[in-house]
């Protein structure tokens, strides 16, 4: 009887196709589950990523009030403070100061006229 089973699986030399297709839709269930949370993920991060640039930019339009007379009330772009972020791809961004509360519009991914204040709540 040994014999006869160590003969049958030599002769075995592969997998069968009911193997393959079990494998296969194993494979396909996975995927079908990990792809939506991974996607989810990736834009999770962008969403974070563009809140912490518009920080930073408010950040530098902080510093760079300060340096240029701190006024209550003025609007800085993108040319006033191109020399402290190298970093930033948008450049289509406005920081307007109002009565000391700093907010930004035009930068991706951030609501009009978003205040440092929410920026900092949304990323906890």
């Amino acid at each position: 009887m040994f014999k006869k089973l160590r003969v049958r699986l030599k002769n075995q030399k592969g997998f069968t196709l009911v193997e393959l297709l079990a494998v296969i839709v194993i494979l396909a269930v996975i995927a079908a589950i990990a792809i939506p949370s991974i996607t989810g993920i990736v834009a999770n991060q962008k969403q974070k990523a563009n809140v912490q640039d518009a920080l930073n930019i408010i950040h530098a339009a902080k510093l760079y009030n300060s340096e240029n007379g701190d006024q209550t009330n003025r609007t800085i772009t993108y040319d006033d403070l191109k020399n402290s972020l190298d970093h930033v791809s948008d450049t289509s961004f406005t920081v307007t100061v109002t009565n000391g509360v700093y907010s930004i519009s035009g930068h991706d991914g951030i609501a009009d006229s978003t205040t440092e204040q929410k920026l900092v709540d949304d990323s906890k």
